[in-house]
């Protein structure tokens, strides 16, 4: 009994571990890796997003005659809880107060006694995302402010006076002081596309040449093509998340919805998509063509399958730009979670039985021998039972229902697959095992 129960235990762990799996998604393009900024711990934990960042450099010569330098930097975050503007500075010469930061609203931003700027400045970067040219520190003796311009001299001639005001002062950009922006999420987000890679089914379909594949991926392929005449193929879950991850940290994206870097990926993402979908419906009517001409098919089941690739891929492209629209418009929303509410077939996260190298593929071969070792088990341990009695001169009749009841346990353990696969295609209409068992 005991060791029925462990033989069902192992086989039920395997395979409702196929389809409880969590395969984490491989994001294309992680940007915040290399924008680990002095003050940032809310980059670090995800809960910020770095807009702008800025240095200046201050050129100064001692009395000994030896050149050096010193620096200002600012940066500027969008928070994501509280939708605030958090402005944090820099200033290792300062006499009072080394590093200062401030959290605001878009409104409190705007009319800060604190954070200056030339006019519409500030007002474009929250609107349309576009960071100020330049960010000035206060170089008074007075309390810390920042000032931002877009042409290096406004701030030094409009709210700062003279470097040896004892109040609020601020250099204008020349020779000798150096300003410059080193970060621009505008930027960041406008180079997203050419980052990007489309993947199905473990393909980068983004790079792949399809003139050079491989053994493997061209399997893979023929499930593609499988896909397409389906229409089961969705730019919009995968892109979206992608880019609400990267951006957003799973955020609404209604503070940038208006940004004109992320209308541009919005309204470009389209002409990623459309090109791979044709590609791939080159490929898959070659190779139809290919079996038509290996005597594989008849001719009218190579033009029905041709006219059928043609077909989905046409309505796809046709409705590439909805499915876009649809997406984006659920993260504006801040309803990010909802956009991958169709987690796809089981075969793309672990691959399928029949296609040799996915994880599936070892899987069934795993539970193919753990068939072979169960069957050969029973029949030695009947084997066993059997002589056992014969030697010891025990009625058979206890030997007969134990291997009745053995053979039982069996069967049910050999048909599991079949029954949760059953159970699947009942529920959600798709093979949950992958083609396992």
């Amino acid at each position: 009994m005991k060791q029925s129960r462990v033989y069902i235990f192992i086989i039920s762990l395997l395979f409702f571990s196929v389809f409880l799996l969590n395969v984490s998604r491989v994001y294309a393009y992680q940007m915040y890796e290399s924008l680990l900024e002095p003050h940032s711990s809310c980059v670090n934990d995800r809960s910020c997003l770095l807009i702008c960042s800025y240095t200046e450099e201050e050129k100064k010569k001692s009395a000994d005659g030896h050149l050096f330098s010193t620096w200002n930097a600012t940066y500027i975050y969008y928070i994501y809880d509280t939708g605030e503007w958090q402005i944090t500075w820099d200033k290792p010469t300062a006499i009072v107060g080394k590093n200062d930061s401030i959290a605001l609203s878009s409104d409190e931003l705007l009319s800060s006694d604190v954070i200056h700027a030339q006019s519409g400045v500030l007002n474009k970067m929250i609107n349309t995302g576009v960071c100020p040219n330049y960010a000035h520190v206060d170089r008074g003796f007075g309390k810390n402010e920042v000032c931002f311009d877009n042409d290096g001299e406004y701030c030094a001639d409009n709210v700062g006076s003279a470097w040896y005001d004892i109040s609020t002062s601020f250099g204008k950009c020349s020779d000798s002081l150096v300003c410059s922006k080193k970060y621009d999420v505008n930027n960041q987000i406008m180079s997203y596309l050419d980052n990007f890679n489309f993947t199905l089914r473990d393909i980068n379909l983004s790079d792949l040449d399809f003139n050079n594949i491989s053994s493997e991926q061209e399997d893979k392929l023929d499930l593609l093509c499988e896909d397409l005449r389906d229409k089961n193929i969705s730019v919009s879950n995968q892109l979206v998340t992608d880019f609400s991850v990267n951006f957003l940290n799973n955020a609404s994206a209604e503070f940038m919805s208006n940004w004109n870097s992320y209308l541009y990926v919005k309204n470009n993402v389209k002409k990623l998509y459309d090109p791979i979908i044709n590609k791939l419906n080159k490929y898959c009517n070659d190779k139809v063509n290919h079996e038509y001409e290996s005597g594989m098919i008849t001719e009218e089941e190579r033009d029905e399958i041709t006219s059928q690739n043609n077909q989905s891929s046409q309505d796809l492209i046709n409705n590439s730009q909805n499915d876009i629209d649809s997406g984006f418009n659920i993260i504006n929303e801040g309803n990010w979670v909802n956009i991958d509410t169709n987690l796809g077939d089981c075969s793309d996260y672990i691959g399928d039985a029949d296609v040799q190298g996915t994880p599936a593929y070892y899987i069934d071969f795993v539970y193919d021998i753990i068939k072979i070792v169960i069957v050969v088990t029973l029949i030695l341990l009947s084997m066993f039972d059997l002589v056992n009695a014969i030697i010891s001169e025990k009625a058979l009749n206890g030997i007969y229902k134990k291997l009745i009841y053995r053979l039982i346990i069996v069967i049910l353990i050999l048909l599991l697959p079949t029954l949760i696969s059953l159970v699947g295609q009942l529920l959600t209409g798709k093979d949950i095992l992958c083609g396992i068992g």
